[in-house]
């Protein structure tokens, strides 16, 4: 409403609101998109700051892997030296390795090459996991 409106005022509060509310696995994706769709940056940053402290949490869920490629990018772009990189890579690797799957299930391509459809997926998120530091 505040957007559609354009009161900025009640727009700053929802965003507030929004960002001090309680946090779970299975709604992160869902405050995401919505802090992307209106730009509300108090809850974007806290969805952020929730899964910087609840990594193991997040990525040993079921439902991480079926969150969607922006979501996951941004999940390993904000506060990429907190996290643990072992456990990071492994749930990128299982969700790439998922969506590839997922795809070639609906394409039903007969020359599919599994490893090297994975490779490209998850090359996208390699240059996020320096493990030397």
């Amino acid at each position: 409403m505040a957007e559609f409106y354009a009161v900025q005022g009640l727009k700053n509060f929802c965003d507030k609101f929004l960002a001090a509310s309680k946090k779970s696995v299975g709604k992160i994706e869902e405050l995401y998109d919505v802090a992307e769709k209106y730009s509300l940056s108090e809850l974007k940053k806290s969805v952020g700051f929730f899964f910087c402290h609840h990594v193991k949490k997040v990525c040993n869920s079921e439902v991480f892997i079926t969150f969607k490629k922006p979501f996951v990018e941004f999940l390993f772009t904000v506060g990429s030296y907190e996290y643990n990189k072992e456990t990071g890579f492994k749930a990128v690797y299982k969700w790439a390795e998922h969506r590839v799957l997922q795809d070639q299930a609906v394409d039903g391509d007969r020359n599919f090459n599994l490893q090297e459809a994975i490779k490209v997926e998850f090359s996208t998120f390699l240059p996020k996991f320096n493990f030397l530091k």
